[in-house]
């Protein structure tokens, strides 16, 4: 696991062995003013870029109104805040996308104590963010950002420390959207999944799936939980179709394949897409084997 590299970006934390606290800090003011000021928001951000993991840590707070969330960086001015005290919830997802603030999903608890000391877990799948209260999921939440930057936001006029922060990434993933027959088969397994296990992805379809739950189901939450979407179009299959609007719907990576030989044109509202073209021969299997590795190397 990479090692976590912390910078404070705002406000004054220390770093001592393991715990991680956000100490207000005193500062002048107006001199008409007899008091000094509090600077009570702070803010650090590691070297670490998340896409799908888990992250976990312990929370003690010194006063039920302080703040500590994990923070998302994308880039842009889109950030994603994930913890205690969002809003008037004493815990939530919320998002802030150019100053603008929008609650995702939140809990309402009115026994204050359990703030005093608790434990975080938040996992991430992509798109999925689910939040877990002292092992109870309190909230959860699909957003689309990529791939991004973490940190911690502290606000508060008392000391909050962070103990025991940990992240344990997962192994990407490749959804395979594709009409399930024999002519389409070899393209899977002889080029689509090795060149994507080759990249360290594990690459999945709809039929590797062996649960008692709907199909759309399984296929939705693969969709969301994918880090990139594989589509073959050449059949024109609407379920193909379905699928592929709904990975853009969600912003998800999406590549598109298709047989040049099979298809004159391409359907219009996809047509805009880049797409790989490619032929159902053996030279044809290596160039689509090159093309595939290009863009998977870009994600």
């Amino acid at each position: 696991m990479e090692k976590i590299n912390w910078l404070t970006m705002a406000g004054y934390v220390t770093f001592i062995n393991n715990e991680i606290t956000h100490r207000p800090e005193r500062i002048k003011t107006d001199p008409q003013n007899k008091f000094p000021g509090l600077q009570k928001e702070s803010y650090i951000r590691s070297n670490i870029n998340i896409e799908n993991g888990e992250i976990s840590f312990n929370v003690r707070l010194k006063d039920m109104t302080n703040r500590c969330q994990l923070v998302f960086d994308c880039g842009d001015n889109d950030f994603l805040y994930i913890g205690i005290n969002t809003g008037s919830y004493p815990f939530g997802i919320y998002k802030r996308t150019n100053g603008n603030y929008q609650l995702l999903s939140s809990v309402f608890n009115s026994q204050d104590n359990i703030l005093n000391n608790i434990s975080i877990k938040i996992e991430r799948n992509y798109s999925q963010f689910t939040l877990y209260v002292n092992e109870v999921k309190a909230a959860e939440a699909v957003y689309p950002l990529s791939k991004s930057t973490m940190g911690l936001y502290f606000c508060g006029d008392q000391d909050i420390t962070v103990t025991n922060f940990k992240y344990s990434p997962k192994k990407r993933r490749a959804f395979v959207v594709m009409q399930f027959t024999p002519n389409y088969d070899d393209l899977y397994k002889e080029v689509i999944k090795p060149v994507c296990e080759k990249y360290s992805y594990e690459c999945v379809r709809a039929d590797d799936f062996h649960t008692p739950t709907p199909i759309l189901s399984d296929i939705i939450n693969s969709i969301t939980d994918a880090s990139v979407i594989i589509a073959e179009i050449t059949s024109m299959n609407p379920n193909v179709f379905y699928e592929i609007g709904y990975s853009h719907a969600i912003k998800k990576p999406t590549i598109l394949l298709c047989d040049r030989n099979k298809v004159d044109n391409l359907p219009f509202d996809i047509s805009s897409f880049r797409t790989l073209f490619y032929e159902n021969t053996i030279p044809g299997k290596t160039k689509i084997e090159v093309n595939l590795s290009k863009y998977l190397e870009g994600f």
